[in-house]
């Protein structure tokens, strides 16, 4: 570990120990936001399964243009 301090190098996280540590930030996040609203109210992520249904064909479409804008379509397979 002292050897890989010396050259700059950075210890990889396992993949359980890189998830666990993305949830923790998007709890303390969403504590955050929570706490944070105003006036404005948390519209995603919705309670309601047919909202967040829509959002997520919303999220998929533009995540398929987006993919199609910098990459191009002949790309895709």
């Amino acid at each position: 570990m002292q050897k890989r301090m010396l050259t700059g190098k950075k210890v990889k996280l396992t993949q359980e120990e890189r998830e666990s540590k993305l949830q923790a930030i998007q709890a303390s996040r969403d504590t955050y936001e929570k706490a944070n609203l105003g006036k404005f109210k948390l519209i995603y992520p919705s309670e309601d399964v047919e909202k967040m249904a829509n959002y997520e064909k919303l999220l998929e479409a533009s995540t398929e243009n987006w993919e199609d804008f910098t990459t191009g379509k002949r790309r895709k397979t």
